[in-house]
């Protein structure tokens, strides 16, 4: 827990983040976790799919 409290104490964390992490602790770990790690993988997907050659890459930070 150490490592979300830094995070939640990091200016430089977005909201977004934080807010996500503030809901998932609120949650049944387990089932926050598999959905956390199924968001990973829709946006790692994403991402290279934006990031394709001849793709615009400002859809993907």
């Amino acid at each position: 827990m150490e490592e979300i409290d830094r995070v939640m104490r990091d200016p430089a964390a977005s909201r977004w983040l934080r807010d996500a992490l503030r809901g998932a602790l609120a949650r049944d770990p387990v089932d926050a976790a598999n959905d956390a790690q199924l968001l990973a993988r829709l946006l790692d997907a994403r991402c290279a799919g934006v990031l394709a050659p001849g793709k615009d890459p400002h859809g993907c930070p």
